[in-house]
């Protein structure tokens, strides 16, 4: 037997006395205090069967961690910053947990271990090493060690593990399990190694390699397309490489050359490439930053997170993607020691950080299996640190192809579990297919192409025009109120008849269908009123905002007569003429007019679904650069889905909140009107904070329509009368779904005002990764496209393309812009379809992820 030196001899002061800390415990220590309540663990288990003395293992884990150190690190605070040293107490010894009478002992010691790597640790007063056996059978158990990154990375962890295995087997007298570590460095020796470093010539002419490789460095976001700050418990699926895919992994690098490490990133670069449709790739590569047999061989936390960056993966031969993938590598293990400059508070030079780079591939070998005696152990990795986006862990014991193993860990803010499950289930399909591919295959060429086209859904409601849809109320209950501003209210008959002096006033000025009336008003029952009787005369609605700058003249607007109030009229273009609502003659004529509603036949020309129903102005000021004219053909589907959807009965309160330059008042409009509902107008003075919750508290407000910034001014629990919420305009932040999406029902919505108003929405249920846009609504259809407008697979990004009776005529005096955005519908010759320059992916069900803009648009 080995002669083993005790644990004391290994204790003495020059171990006691602090330390400072390394650049590598440097940024965990910045990254824990920054996040505190995130788990920075490491922590991984041997599936271990066969006899296991405990008693020898305890001891040989006790003097493992003495002979390496680190499990027994623990921090202090003194001046000038944290400081490290040894502590005899710190390492929890080797504890078990006898699991063999329960009902599922596998499952309870998952949930166990998970509970454990999943608990954030105190720096300062827990125990940041843990090691736990449980025993599940008698022939059978889980050797579990747990440790924070600051103090164990995952190479750390390997090398008490195998340190372990050399002790447990000089305990039991069997025969050594492989080549005897040869002395570790101590932490001492591990921080001296380090500092020398940094002020050597190595690390300049590092330094330089990194800043040319960062260089122009594309966007590096992952397979969701965006990004998060990562959340405490990533999700988690993985398992064995099929047996198929094994063997054409051994042929793979029998034939190429190239190793189980090569071959996985070359594989997952050709997949992120396809899946984003990006030309370059860019994955994050976690490596040992161990150089030296000495440092091989000793724990610590040394690893560094380093960008791989491929150029031309789509385009690229197999061949030519394994090989680029090698010479990365290559400069990557030369040049992985540097990290930057210290991340403390004043330093400010350049530095490569260590996240930030996208997707990380974790490509692990174990060397041989590890060996306790005659008992062969199955490593399984369960935490890595942090997961910002997709963490994708590869690893396989020895040579052996079989034992090879694909895991994913996802932030729950960007990928849903079911999300996690696809991409995991169809890269397994795609390494399989790149593994038997030939040297000479086009990357490009691996994946097929299924179309991607989500077809309307039935049409039910026909081509219904804006005035019938909403006088709908005012046959059903023309006693019930239809609107309220301040302490002003209307039934639906007083409202229709007010609307129908209006619009004989506007038929008078010779306006009807095919025409627009401008209307400069603030948010008001005159506004709403305004747009109900150019409703009624066929002509469509064109707001202009009163409230910015001074409006620019209406171009390419040919309109006769314009709607506005004294108060507004100095500051508007000379053009139409313009109808002072509240000007004592103009009150006087109005009210000498019949308040019948108006017959069709009183329009100057007969009323169809192509005309005009309302004009949206799209520039950033809601001003006059741009205007897209849309028509009544997509109202009536449109208007079915939010009454029907939202549950908007006659008793419900819906609240007008936007102004009429955005087309989403035209949903709050329709919701109530068309269901007989009382519509609360919002004062123009109000937005958002408290002054909204009290509105919305005194009048009762059941249905609210809003953007995800205001919303997130409003607590759900001060709000006990609000039933429905829906959120659009913006991304809706996942933090903010699942503080409302359990109290009321929660809708978020996408659509192109080029698409009439809205075109996708979900009800949010899962609390469960980033907020989809949902599935189409009745009557409109998507297709999905790349750069080259070929139809991509489900899962892919692309390009969303828009049809259906909703798409609107264009940009009003800007047929180039029209021609450029409304489209040729490959799928429907005769049909167009607008192409919305946004990216998404979209998911068997037909559920779309927004993902951003393409290009500048």
């Amino acid at each position: 037997m080995t002669r083993v030196a005790d644990p004391a001899t290994r204790l003495n002061t020059g171990d006691i006395a602090d330390r400072p800390l390394s650049e590598a415990q440097l940024r965990w220590w910045v990254a824990q205090q920054l996040n505190p309540g995130l788990p920075h663990t490491v922590a991984m288990y041997l599936d271990l069967t066969g006899p296991l003395r405990i008693e020898p293992l305890r001891e040989a884990a006790a003097m493992a961690a003495w002979d390496l150190q680190s499990p027994h690190i623990r921090f202090r605070i003194r001046a000038g910053g944290p400081r490290q040293y040894l502590d005899p107490e710190a390492f929890d010894t080797l504890r078990v947990v006898d699991l063999a009478g329960t009902a599922d002992p596998i499952r309870t010691a998952s949930e166990q271990m998970a509970n454990d790597y999943g608990t954030p640790l105190d720096l300062l007063r827990d125990r940041l090493s843990t090691a736990v056996v449980y025993r599940l059978e008698p022939q059978r158990h889980l050797l579990y060690l747990r440790s924070h990154h600051i103090v164990l990375d995952g190479v750390g962890a390997a090398a008490v593990l195998r340190r372990t295995a050399e002790l447990y087997a000089d305990r039991i007298g069997a025969d050594p399990v492989g080549p005897v570590t040869r002395e570790p460095l101590s932490i001492g020796d591990l921080v001296a190694d380090e500092a020398a470093y940094r002020d050597s010539d190595s690390a300049r002419a590092d330094a330089e390699y990194w800043r040319e490789q960062l260089a122009e460095l594309p966007s590096c976001t992952g397979l969701s397309g965006t990004t998060a700050p990562a959340e405490p418990t990533p999700h988690r699926i993985g398992g064995p490489v099929p047996e198929t895919t094994a063997r054409r992994l051994a042929q793979a690098r029998a034939r190429t050359g190239a190793g189980f490490t090569e071959l996985t990133i070359a594989a997952f670069a050709g997949y992120l490439a396809a899946m984003t449709g990006r030309d370059d790739a860019v994955v994050a590569l976690p490596l040992a930053v161990r150089p030296t047999a000495a440092l091989r061989h000793s724990a610590g936390s040394l690893s560094n997170v380093v960008p791989l960056r491929l150029r031309g993966v789509g385009e690229a031969t197999v061949s030519e993607l394994i090989d680029q993938v090698r010479l990365g590598l290559i400069g990557a293990l030369r040049h992985q020691r540097y990290r930057g400059p210290d991340p403390r508070p004043g330093r400010r030079e350049n530095r490569v950080p260590g996240s930030g780079f996208g997707p990380v591939v974790n490509v692990l070998g174990f060397g041989e299996p590890l060996r306790l005696g005659s008992v062969t152990g199955q490593a399984v990795l369960l935490a890595q640190g942090p997961v910002e986006d997709l963490l994708i862990s590869a690893y396989q014991l020895g040579a052996d192809e079989h034992s090879a193993r694909v895991d994913m860990l996802a932030n729950p803010a960007l990928y849903s579990r079911a999300t996690l499950a696809w991409h995991h289930e169809h890269f397994l399909t795609y390494l399989h297919d790149f593994l038997g591919a030939a040297p000479d295959q086009v990357i490009s060429g691996l994946s097929p192409r299924d179309i991607v086209v989500v077809p309307p859904r039935r049409v039910t409601a026909g081509a219904r025009t804006l005035p019938e849809l909403l006088r709908r109320a005012v046959d059903a209950d023309p006693d019930a109120i239809a609107v309220v501003d301040g302490d002003r209210r209307w039934t639906y008959r007083e409202w229709d008849e007010w609307g129908a002096r209006w619009a004989r006033e506007l038929l008078e000025h010779g306006v009807g269908p095919g025409d627009s009336v401008p209307v400069a008003l603030p948010r008001s029952a005159e506004s709403v009123l305004a747009l109900w009787a150019i409703a009624m005369t066929g002509a469509a609605f064109d707001p202009i905002d009163p409230s910015g700058p001074s409006v620019a003249p209406l171009s390419g607007s040919q309109a006769r007569v314009g709607i506005t109030s004294s108060a507004v009229r100095s500051g508007l273009p000379d053009g139409p003429e313009w109808v002072v609502l509240d000007s004592p003659e103009c009150v006087a004529r109005v009210a000498g007019r019949s308040g019948a509603a108006v017959a069709s036949g009183e329009r100057i020309r007969r009323l169809r679904p192509d005309h005009p129903a309302y004009v949206v102005p799209l520039s950033a000021s809601r001003r006059r650069s741009r205007a897209v004219v849309v028509t009544h053909r997509g109202l009536a589907d449109l208007t079915r889905h939010i009454v029907d959807t939202y549950a908007v009965r006659a008793d419900s309160r819906v609240l007008h909140a936007h102004t009429s330059s955005f087309d989403a008042h035209l949903l709050e409009l329709l919701a109530a009107f068309a269901a007989g509902a009382r519509l609360i107008v919002e004062p123009p003075a109000v937005v958002a904070g408290a002054e909204l919750r009290d509105l919305l508290r005194e009048r009762g407000i059941t249905h609210l329509l809003s953007t995800p910034a205001i919303l997130a001014t409003l607590q759900p629990c001060e709000l006990p009368r609000l039933r429905v919420v829906v959120v659009g305009g913006e991304v809706c932040p996942p933090h903010l779904a699942r503080r409302w999406r359990g109290c009321v029902r929660l809708f978020n919505s996408y659509g192109p005002s080029e698409t009439t108003v809205m075109a996708t929405q979900c009800e949010v249920r899962e609390d469960d990764g980033a907020v989809p846009i949902g599935t189409t609504l009745p009557g409109v259809r998507a297709l999905v496209l790349d750069e080259r407008l070929l139809p991509v697979p489900p899962g892919r990004l692309g390009e969303l393309y828009l049809g259906g009776d909703g798409v609107a005529q264009g940009y009003r005096g800007d047929p180039a812009a029209t021609a450029a955005h409304f489209v040729a519908d490959p799928q429907n010759p005769g049909r167009r379809c607008y192409r919305t320059g946004d990216l998404v992916r979209i998911d068997p069900a037909g559920v779309a992820q927004f993902l951003g803009r393409r290009g500048a648009r």
